[in-house]
């Protein structure tokens, strides 16, 4: 943790201290990201599914030289995942229970971005540490069971998480992908995917170790 920290801050006093000579432009980002976790253990019958958020970001280009560029963002994400456990009991019946996990991050992520433009179209590698936050966060659970005669009842509830007994509020990870983009005049727009991996353990518990992980499409323009 104190590393990726350290490094966050290195990159930030790096875009910072080069800002004078270098390009600035500030953009916005918005896309869709498909989000799951990584459970250290599950059981028999239990699957953990991606879930669909949004996020939007604003964000801030420092070009240093035609080849790199430091860009540090401030994004609203809402990630989570879907934890499906079934149990079958031969002539009496099946319960499945859904348990759908909804948590809206604050997210810095601050992004090496290196690549070449061929006339006004521009390729762009992207990687670098992320810092989030949890604002907030909202739990689904849904409990189906299903007799032998094939009738379902079905019970459904919600309520927000307590991230003082379930989940940690902050996450670390790190973000890396491409980026395509166009020049318009003095504006760029472009689209980029990125793939997300936590490594900080999310996880109260001492049995089960649960880091995030996603997936993101992104539209966006710098000026």
């Amino acid at each position: 943790m104190k590393k990726i920290l350290k490094l966050i801050l290195l990159l930030l006093i790096i875009a910072c201290n080069s800002s004078l000579q270098a390009q600035v432009q500030l953009g916005l980002r918005g896309g869709i990201l498909s989000s799951s976790a990584n459970f250290s253990e599950t059981t028999a019958g239990q699957t953990i599914r991606n879930r669909t958020g949004l996020l939007g970001s604003l964000l801030l280009e420092f070009r240093i030289n035609k080849g790199f560029a430091i860009q540090p963002e401030v994004s609203l994400v809402q990630r989570g995942w879907k934890n499906t456990s079934v149990l079958t009991i031969p002539f009496i019946g099946t319960n499945e229970l859904i348990d759908q996990e909804q948590i809206n991050y604050l997210e810095i992520p601050v992004l090496l971005k290196g690549g070449f433009a061929i006339g006004n179209v521009r390729l762009d590698l992207l990687a670098g540490p992320s810092l989030s936050w949890a604002i907030n966060g909202q739990r689904k659970v849904t409990n189906k069971f299903t007799n032998g005669a094939g009738q379902t009842t079905e019970d459904k509830s919600t309520e927000d998480i307590d991230f003082d007994q379930d989940f940690e509020k902050a996450d670390f990870g790190l973000q890396g992908g491409a980026m395509v983009s166009i020049k318009l005049g003095g504006m760029r727009l472009f689209a980029d995917g990125r793939y997300l991996y936590g490594i900080k353990d999310l996880s109260k518990g001492d049995n089960v170790t649960v880091t995030s992980k996603g997936a993101v499409l992104s539209v966006g323009i710098l000026f």
